[in-house]
């Protein structure tokens, strides 16, 4: 979107290349035009910009948790095919009781018939919960999407609330639309099931609609989007701390790599990421330039 400081700033990039090039300008004017757009242009903000801090490590281990030999996890992540590389991951949370979880979600899940949490859902929960960047890979409808919504509706709460105009505090970068709408209507879905009082917005090539109000996001605070309709949305990427791309495998085999650089680089250094894919996609560049010392959770061959 583009504002009046953009236009303005153009406007006098595209003067001072006009003059430069046809030598018209003295010193006197070339000072002014200068110093005018030395207060007009966006400065690097990843160098100047002070960020508020945040909290994003919420999990506590209960005791049963605690107390498990670690001759039971091993078996646990064999018997589920679980792989797990990186430093630091905490235990993988054998039944929803042990997910450090409130009684209003224990009961919700029960509505659902969750009996208990899928192997990605197992590991990646608690490890997002615990404010790492994770990395997670598992087949298609293994439970993904709701392994990185419950840590993030989580995350939100714990934060400061939305001034006006503000926001969002989490987005989901999907490949598609379809990938989007679904994404969305389980966002939804879960977080009014929950009671949540939580706004939540999707934005690409076919959808520009919330769930409360139409034709903006301002005081969102999730945002559901394809890479292409990303730069709507970071006009407050201060607030941005909990960042999810979704299927990161189709987007790099699109071309989209570069894209998502460009994407993430606008977004706070500090934020929590969460990559989900259903392959491998072998991209260590990649990971490297989003992610801080993250855990990679593999399930299945």
């Amino acid at each position: 979107m583009t504002t009046n400081r953009d236009m303005e700033d153009k406007r006098l990039q595209d003067l001072k290349e006009d003059f430069d090039c046809l030598q018209l300008l003295n010193d006197e004017e070339q000072k002014d035009l200068e110093k005018r757009l030395k207060k007009t242009s966006r400065p690097d903000s990843k160098e100047i910009v002070t960020y508020a801090p945040f909290r994003k490590n919420f999990y506590v281990e209960v005791p049963e948790l605690a107390q498990m030999p670690q001759a039971e996890v091993d078996a646990f992540l064999q018997q589920h095919k679980i792989r797990v590389i990186g430093q630091g991951c905490p235990k993988p949370i054998l039944s929803w009781t042990r997910a450090d979880i409130s009684e209003k979600i224990l009961k919700v899940l029960k509505h659902w018939n969750y009996e208990r949490p899928t192997p990605i859902q197992a590991q990646a929960i608690p490890a997002i919960m615990s404010g790492r960047d994770v990395i997670g890979i598992s087949p298609a409808r293994s439970g993904k999407t709701f392994a990185c919504l419950l840590p993030m509706f989580r995350h939100i709460q714990e934060q400061p609330k939305l001034e006006r105009g503000h926001g969002p505090m989490a987005i989901i970068i999907a490949p598609d639309s379809q990938a989007c709408m679904r994404i969305f209507a389980q966002c939804s879905s879960y977080a009014y099931l929950l009671k949540l009082k939580l706004k939540t917005a999707i934005i690409d090539e076919n959808y520009m609609t919330t769930q409360f109000f139409l034709g903006s996001i301002s005081g969102a605070h999730i945002v559901v989007c394809t890479p292409e309709k990303t730069e709507q949305v970071l006009a407050s990427e201060r607030r941005c701390t909990f960042l999810v791309i979704y299927g990161v495998d189709q987007m790099i085999e699109l071309g989209l790599q570069g894209q998502l650089l460009d994407i993430i680089s606008q977004i706070r250094p500090d934020r929590q990421t969460v990559l989900f894919s259903a392959n491998t996609f072998g991209n260590e560049e990649f990971v490297q330039k989003c992610l801080d010392t993250p855990i990679e959770i593999i399930v299945g061959n």
